[in-house]
């Protein structure tokens, strides 16, 4: 993992932006299979912190 070589290192939290960031990199065929899997976390309740 890559906070093994940077410990501050913060990974991509936000659901959209990991979005955003990913799509240029997957398949085109692949893309609506992928979003539609995407698509549960947006619409998932939030997780509260115990």
């Amino acid at each position: 993992m890559i906070e093994a070589v940077w410990p501050k290192t913060i990974g991509q939290t936000c659901v959209v932006h990991l979005q955003r960031n990913f799509f240029p990199y997957a398949a085109c065929e692949d893309c609506n299979k992928i979003a539609e899997l995407l698509k549960r976390a947006h619409t998932a309740p939030t997780r509260r912190p115990p």
